[in-house]
């Protein structure tokens, strides 16, 4: 949508197609294993990576060999409460959505999620110059 001039700037998470875009990283975000709430690890403090190696995970948008791909985020919910399998999620999902048949885990060795600011390369706009000159001074002072 910021391609096709829809959408003049927006936040966005990786995975993203970059080509046509100028991104500016703001913040990482840690992630949180999403697992069923009567899952094996669904009880514990905190997890490593090496945890949920043998899981079956859940991927959007570029799925590995053994990941199960869905499209949005209600498919993610369905998907780990049926126990299809298992995703990391950024600490936000897992303070704004809660569920009886869903769980967070902590993952501290888990690659930080980032969020970036997204909007199209060739377009010179003052509005958009001044978003990006004012969330890049809010990333800046949270720091």
């Amino acid at each position: 949508m910021i391609l096709d001039g829809t959408v003049d700037i927006a936040y966005v998470r990786r995975p993203v197609r970059d080509q046509g875009l100028r991104l500016l990283p703001l913040y990482g975000e840690a992630r949180v294993a999403m697992l069923p709430a009567d899952h094996r690890l669904a009880g514990k403090q905190e997890l490593c990576l090496a945890d949920l190696v043998d899981e079956p995970r859940l991927s959007y948008a570029h799925p590995g060999p053994d990941d199960l791909p869905i499209r949005t985020i209600e498919e993610k919910f369905e998907c780990v409460a049926s126990g299809a399998g298992i995703t990391l999620v950024p600490e936000s999902v897992a303070l704004q959505y809660s569920r009886p048949d869903i769980t967070y885990v902590p993952v501290p060795d888990a690659e930080p999620d980032e969020v970036l600011l997204a909007w199209e390369a060739r377009r010179r706009s003052p509005l958009i110059a001044g978003f990006v000159t004012a969330a890049r001074a809010q990333a800046e002072a949270a720091g």
